[in-house]
Parts: structure tokens; sequence; C-alpha cells
């Protein structure tokens, strides 16, 4: 996937500001706004990811915003205190339990609207990171 592929205009400026404003910056101490824009420049990324039902991916984030993936991962541990994929699936999966309570969507749709590659990955990764299943999720918060 190319730069422009799902590179929308708040992805650009992201990219813009995150090279302007982080770049020099790596190793030093950050700010809030430090964490708004990286975190910022992710949700754009998965957004974009969402409407086009791809797996997110971080060397494909990171070359939509114009940095190397090593530059992204060190950016993200530096200024968020966890890695590019931690913050990734944790939005992925907040992502899928809105999409889990919200709509009647099936488990593999959900794994597909919220940026997972497979349903194994996405029951996986809901697994590891809320110690459940998706269907038991979806049946313990429709109640």
């Amino acid at each position: 996937m190319g730069r422009d592929s799902c590179a929308p205009d708040t992805l650009l400026f992201v990219r813009n500001r995150v090279r302007e404003r982080v770049s020099p910056h790596i190793g030093a101490t950050f700010t809030h706004a430090n964490r708004v824009r990286l975190r910022g420049a992710l949700d754009a990324y998965l957004r974009s990811c969402y409407r086009r039902q791809s797996a997110a991916r971080v060397s494909e984030f990171a070359e939509t915003i114009g940095v190397t993936r090593s530059y992204i991962s060190r950016a993200f541990r530096s200024i968020l205190g966890a890695t590019v994929r931690q913050e990734m699936r944790e939005a992925q999966v907040r992502h899928a339990e809105r999409l889990l309570r919200e709509t009647p969507l099936s488990t593999s749709e959900v794994a597909a609207a919220a940026a997972f590659g497979t349903p194994a990955t996405f029951f996986r990764i809901f697994i590891r990171l809320r110690g459940t299943t998706p269907d038991a999720y979806r049946h313990e918060v429709t109640k």
C-alpha cells in the first residue's frame, strides 16, 4: 500500500506535525501535546483502516506519516511509554468492543471492521487484552 492509499488530509497534517515537533526530541521529555499528536496520527490511520476494512500494520502506519518503522517505534516508546503495536491493538479492541455492543455484526465481520487481519487474530488479541472471548463479551454487555 502506498502512502497516498490511506493518507487523508488529517494524516498529512499530522505527519508534518510529528516530524516538526517530535523528530528533534526523540529521547527527550514530552508534553501532553506530543502524546495527543501521536495518538491523533494513529487514530486517523486506524479510521482509514476501518473504512477500508484492511489489516492495520505498523509498517504501513509509519509509511503513511512519512517516517521509518524504527523511528515511529522509538517515538511511541519515548512519548507514550508503550509500543506502537500495543497502542494500535488497544485502540482496535476498543473499537471492536463498541461494534460488539452496538451492532449485530458477526464476530468475523467485527474482526474485519476493526482492522484485524483475520478472525483468529481478533480472537487471540481480544482474549489477551480482555480476558474473555468477543462472543462472551457481547453476551455480558447486552444482557
